[in-house]
């Protein structure tokens, strides 16, 4: 953006803005401030002070060592707002930044702290807390660790620990046993050599070989770039001849960076957080959009919330895995990135909300039961979103109901655990949850439980419909069910680069109850095998798919695809709008609609928006729009149903121009019938779900 058009984009800003009550933040500011621009609040905890309905908050460039806690809910008609200043890069850090270090002894520093250290920063990178083996990459995923021969309830054996009697005592261990479904840790008590005691083991019942590391105690403390708390004091190891001075040290001592707790109707815009999480509990109607949050959550040993072999504890907003904890109603997450979380990324509960455009990565770092996502509750929906690298799974919606997953891009899960599903529910009576128009791959596993699955609907499953996805590079099934199941339907997925389906576990001393279960018009490189209670048809099984171009994602039917085209079943809400004599075999409909999925896709009409002062605005194709005196002129290409809407730079509807029908052909738009102020607005389009297809900027004179 250029200077002159910036310039003159910010007094636009003001302009519109004269109407609102707002208000103004800034690092930089008087701490006697009145919230003007001139004179900006000094912090958060004053500016909310002042909150009311309809007001307009604006965070001036800085880090933020605070939580953002509004004590004030918005209204349906006036939603309190908390902005970045335009152009402007805003943080909220739940670290305080730690200067004040004395010598210890030889590299090694030492200061004094309160309350309890569980992650810390150097240079704005995670350092390693102090463990044996030490740690040589920067990923938290690849953490180093040794082989255990044994790990009961009260012992660990390995023949690397040669350390001196005690040498661990105090410390922790973590350990991956067996077929490493789930992560365990115990306290040690005692040390020998080759051998650990211990007490709390958090999976007493699995046992067995596997890895592990030690961390919590002193004498892990050898190699620079390390931490250790002990009794009120961090420790911290650096290289000869360096010394904290030279670097950013920061210290996590806040769970949250923005607490909603119990709030209505507030929008959270334009902002990046670091090393703390977003609690929405007991909050509706509120509205993250447009964030960048990483380091969320940090454990190694959960200390709140946590039940047996690290699993969730699914109603409990404390649990140290939440990273964004949506535990109310309505709540959106819109248009924002969510990364690096030692639980989930985002915690879904409580009913209808909404995860839409984001790009959610690398969580589950401790290799716990968590994912980048995880569902439970009612009516929400998981759509448009990028969410890829977990320690287990990708989606889990467990003991979820009515839950809508649509068009999100998944891949690469088990990158700590085994026997894992890239979208996994177990136990759900899902009451019509439905994964749709998805892209779900590569879980290929190289270990010797080569588990990985793509959609996997374990044991205890009912009523969840899977239909036209698409699944490939998978080491086990790439969709699959255990039983008992009931009324789990497999409809128009195209799967490939995996095995034959050979299996349909029933759980361990379960009685069969399964019935009603289908796989109906599947498009296969594989074989499925025949298994109780499962009706199949119009199904078909190549050795290699009649995809036109699956290396770059066109998984449309090649012209050659005789056999499935035209030729599967028709099924009632699934097989609507077909074209030919039937509908078609397979995810996509020849000469159908070609959907995409993942962040920054349309998932119904592709739109396209062009000459927006004199640049074009990157999209794909479907509408587009010039101005002429009074009115703009719509070249729509596509029909759909929605509206277009003119907003302003505050996010306000000023007007809506057209809702209804579009229908392929131009459109005139008269809009000084809305009685609006001269002006920079956005252009909205929105489907009829309130899906935002496109926007664009266009200057308007009355």
């Amino acid at each position: 953006m250029n200077v002159v058009f910036r310039k003159w984009l910010v007094s636009i800003f003001f302009a519109a803005s004269a109407s609102a009550t707002d208000y103004y933040i800034s690092r930089t500011g008087d701490a006697a401030g009145d919230g003007s621009l001139s004179s900006p609040y000094q912090s958060l905890a004053e500016a909310v002070k002042h909150a009311a309905p309809g007001d307009n908050f604006y965070l001036r460039e800085g880090i933020y060592r605070e939580t953002l806690k509004p004590g004030t809910s918005g209204t349906q008609s006036g939603a309190i707002n908390f902005k970045a200043f335009p152009g402007e890069n805003v943080t909220i850090s739940a670290c305080d930044s730690i200067t004040t270090w004395k010598k210890f002894s030889e590299n090694v520093y030492v200061t004094d702290i309160t309350d309890s250290v569980t992650q810390v920063f150097i240079d704005n990178v995670p350092a390693w807390q102090a463990s044996f083996p030490n740690n040589v990459s920067n990923n938290l995923f690849k953490v180093s660790t040794f082989p255990i021969t044994s790990m009961t309830e009260s012992e660990v054996l390995s023949t690397v620990l040669g350390q001196s009697t005690d040498t661990w005592k105090g410390g922790t261990i973590w350990a991956m046993l067996g077929h490493r479904w789930i992560s365990q840790v115990a306290t040690i008590t005692g040390s020998t050599p080759g051998k650990l005691v211990i007490k709390g083991n958090t999976w007493k019942d699995n046992t067995g070989e596997g890895i592990g590391y030690i961390t919590g105690c002193m004498a892990a403390l050898d190699t620079a770039g390390e931490w250790h708390y002990e009794k009120g004091k961090l420790y911290i190891q650096l290289a000869p001849s360096d010394e904290p001075s030279k670097h950013v040290i920061e210290v996590k001592q806040r769970k949250w960076v923005i607490d909603l707790a119990g709030s209505s109707y507030i929008n959270v815009s334009g902002i990046s957080t670091t090393g703390g999480g977003v609690t929405m509990n007991n909050a509706s109607n509120c509205t993250l959009d447009s964030l960048k949050m990483i380091y969320l959550s940090h454990f190694v040993q959960i200390t709140s919330g946590g039940s047996s072999w690290l699993r969730h504890d699914w109603t409990n907003i404390n649990y140290d895995g939440i990273g964004v904890g949506m535990f109310g109603s309505n709540n959106t997450i819109k248009n924002s990135e969510i990364a690096w979380s030692a639980g989930d990324g985002v915690t879904m509960y409580g009913s209808k909300n909404r995860i839409e455009n984001c790009i959610i990565h690398d969580c589950n770092y401790s290799g716990t039961d968590c994912s980048p996502i995880t569902a439970h509750g009612a009516d929400h929906v998981i759509t448009r979103s990028t969410v890829y690298n977990g320690g287990r799974g990708i989606i889990a919606f467990s003991y979820t109901q009515n839950a809508i997953l649509t068009y999100n891009h998944c891949y690469n899960p088990g990158l700590l655990n085994w026997d894992v599903g890239i979208i996994y529910a177990y136990g759900t009576e899902a009451k019509g949850s439905e994964v749709a128009y998805n892209w779900v791959h590569d879980n290929v596993s190289t270990e010797s439980y080569k588990i990985g699955n793509g959609i996997y609907i374990d044991n205890f499953c009912s009523d969840i419909t899977v239909h036209h996805n698409v699944i490939w590079n998978c080491s086990y099934n790439a969709f699959n069910y255990s039983r008992p199941a009931k009324n789990i339907y497999f409809y128009n997925n195209t799967a490939f680069n995996a095995p034959d389906v050979t299996e349909s576990y029933l759980y361990a001393g379960a009685t069969d109850t399964s019935s009603g279960n289908r796989l109906y018009n599947n498009l296969c490189a594989f074989s499925y095998g025949k298994f109780p209670m499962l009706d199949q048809s119009h199904n078909l099984f190549y050795s290699s798919l009649p995809l036109r171009d699956a290396a770059n994602y066109d998984f449309r039917l090649s012209e050659d695809a005789v056999g499935a085209i035209d030729s599967g079943m028709v099924i009632a809400g699934i097989t609507d709008g077909f074209s030919g004599a039937g509908p078609d075999i397979g995810a996509y409909e020849h000469g159908g609609v070609f959907w995409k999925a993942g962040a920054g896709t349309i998932d119904t009409v592709p739109v396209h928006v062009v000459q927006l002062f004199g640049t074009a605005n990157p999209g794909s194709s479907g509408i587009e729009y010039k101005k002429i005196p009074g009115m703009l002129v719509f070249n729509v290409t596509k029909s759909f149903t929605g509206s277009i809407q003119l907003v302003t730079l505050q996010g306000k509807v000023a007007g809506t121009l057209y809702k209804g029908n579009l229908k392929p052909g131009l459109l005139h738009c008269p809009f000084k019938s809305l009685h609006i102020s001269n002006g920079v607005y956005f252009v909205k389009v929105v489907n009829d779900i309130d899906t935002v297809l496109c926007t664009g900027l266009v200057q308007l004179t009355m």
